[in-house]
C-alpha cells in the first residue's frame, strides 16, 4: 500500500462521488445602537432619560415584541407553543412532525417560547465615585423561537429575546441551502437526512456549494430579523451579523455501506476522533470562535493608513468564503492523516474466520482459535514454525510439539 494515496485514490472505484459544503451555522444579529452598556447609556441620554430610566425605555419594546409574535403566528396560521422544560424537549422533533402535517412549503412553520437566561445590562450607582451607569449582567427572559421554511436557505429558525440588547441567533443548515441550488440548476440529488448519498453531477455541485452568496444570506436574514423582531423605528443602526458557530464538512460518498464498512471501523479503531458513517464518510470541523484562523488580509492602521497582514479572520458573515477555503483545507489535513492509517481490514477479517465456530460436512462443530488461552496460542505458534515452510504442516510433525 502507497500511504501517500488518499483514501479518495485508493478506493476511487468504490466511491460514487465527494462534496464539501457547510453544514450548521450559527449567526448572530447586534443592534450597534445597543450592543454594549456604553452604547445603550448613550442611548438613554439621547432621550434625555437617566440611567435608571432604562426599564421605561426597555419595557414598551418588550411588550411590542410579544405582540408581534402573537400577530405573527396568527397571520400564517401557526401555534406559539410554551416549552415549560426545555431540557427535556427536542424542538427538532416536533418541527419535524409539524412538517409532515403541513407539507413542504415556504413561511412560518411554528413558533415556541421559553423563559431562558440572557445578555443584559443593570443601572448602577457607585457610592465611592458617585458615578452612575449601566453595566452587563445576566437575567431570564422569554425568548420565541420563529421556525421558518426558506425558497433557498430551507429549514431555520431565529431566536428573540425579548429583553435588551435583543441580540438575535438564527441556526440554518448548509447542506439545505446546497439542495435548493442543486433544485434550481436541475441537478438531481438523493439526501438521508443530513447528507447527500447521491448527487447527479459532483463537479456542478462543488462549483455551487463554493458559491454561497454572503450578500444574499445578509439580505435573507434582515428580512427574518424585520419580520420577527421589528426594532427599526427605536434603534435605527440596523443590525451587524456575526458568525457565531459555524461547521463544513467533506463528505466522501462510497456507493455502498459495505465498501465503506470495514474501512470505516479501522479508521474508528485507530484514528484521534471518530467520523460518522452510513455510506458516508464525513469528515468535519467545527469553530465556535473563526478569529481561531488567521490568514493574509487588508489591515487598517489606528494612525491612518493600511498594510497586508497575516490577521485573524473576521467574525462577519463576509468572511464566509475565506472561512470555507480554511476549513476545507483543515478537512483535506485530516483526509491526509487517516489515509496514511492502515487498513487492516483485511486482517481482521481473516482473524474473523480462524476465531469464529464452524461446522464440518458431517454436522460436527469445532470451535474458533481463542488467542487469549495458553493452549491455542501454543497450537498457532506450533504451526506457524518455519520449517513447515519446507514442506508443509502435517498431524505427525505436530505431535511432538503439542504433547497431549
Amino acid at each position: 500500500m502507497n500511504t501517500q494515496h488518499l483514501i479518495t485514490e485508493r478506493y476511487d472505484d468504490q466511491i460514487s462521488g465527494v462534496i464539501s459544503c457547510f453544514d450548521r451555522i450559527v449567526i448572530t444579529g447586534t443592534l450597534p445602537d445597543i450592543c454594549h452598556a456604553g452604547a445603550m447609556a448613550s442611548q438613554l441620554t439621547k432621550r434625555k432619560m437617566r440611567i435608571f430610566d432604562y426599564g421605561a425605555l426597555v419595557d414598551p419594546i418588550r411588550n411590542m415584541l410579544h405582540d408581534n409574535a402573537r400577530k405573527v403566528a396568527a397571520a400564517q396560521g401557526a401555534e406559539i407553543e410554551q416549552i415549560r422544560k426545555l431540557k427535556d424537549f427536542r424542538k427538532e422533533d416536533r418541527i419535524r412532525e409539524i412538517i409532515a402535517a403541513r407539507g413542504i412549503r415556504s413561511g412560518l412553520v411554528h413558533v415556541f417560547s421559553a423563559m431562558e437566561n440572557c445578555s443584559c445590562f443593570k443601572p448602577w450607582h457607585d457610592r465611592k465615585t458617585g458615578n452612575t451607569f449601566l453595566k452587563p449582567n445576566v437575567g431570564r427572559c422569554s425568548h420565541y423561537y420563529f421556525y421558518f421554511l426558506d425558497d433557498l436557505l430551507g429549514l431555520l429558525y431565529v431566536r428573540v429575546p425579548t429583553w435588551a440588547p435583543f441580540r438575535l441567533q438564527i441556526c440554518l443548515n448548509g447542506h439545505n441551502w446546497l439542495a435548493s441550488l442543486l433544485q434550481r440548476n436541475g441537478v438531481g440529488f438523493t439526501m438521508n437526512d443530513n447528507a447527500f448519498v447521491d448527487i447527479g453531477d459532483f463537479g456542478l455541485a462543488q462549483r455551487l456549494a463554493d458559491s454561497l452568496d454572503p450578500v444574499d444570506l445578509q439580505r435573507r436574514l434582515e428580512h427574518y430579523a424585520r419580520i420577527v423582531c421589528p426594532v427599526d423605528d427605536f434603534f435605527p443602526s440596523g443590525r451587524h451579523w456575526s458568525i457565531m458557530q459555524i461547521e463544513y464538512a467533506t463528505d466522501i460518498i462510497f456507493r455502498r455501506q459495505e465498501d465503506l464498512a470495514p474501512l470505516y471501523e479501522s479508521i474508528r479503531m485507530r484514528a484521534i476522533q471518530e467520523v460518522k458513517m452510513n455510506d458516508i464518510l464525513r469528515i468535519e470541523t467545527t469553530t465556535n470562535d473563526v478569529s481561531f484562523f488567521k490568514h493574509r488580509r487588508k489591515v487598517e492602521h489606528r494612525g491612518g493608513g493600511s498594510s497586508m497582514k497575516n490577521a485573524t479572520v473576521k467574525k462577519t458573515i463576509h468572511s464566509l468564503g475565506i472561512i470555507r477555503e480554511l476549513l476545507e483545507d483543515s478537512n483535506w489535513r485530516y483526509v491526509s492523516f487517516i489515509s496514511r492509517l492502515e487498513d487492516d481490514s483485511g486482517g481482521r477479517k481473516e482473524l474473523g474466520k480462524v476465531t469464529r465456530k464452524v461446522e464440518d460436512a458431517g454436522g460436527r462443530q469445532h470451535r474458533g482459535i481463542n488467542f487469549f488461552l495458553k493452549e491455542d496460542i501454543e497450537l498457532v505458534l506450533a504451526v506457524l514454525r518455519p520449517e513447515h515452510l519446507i514442506s508443509g504442516v502435517t498431524a505427525r510433525r505436530l505431535r511432538p510439539l503439542l504433547p497431549g
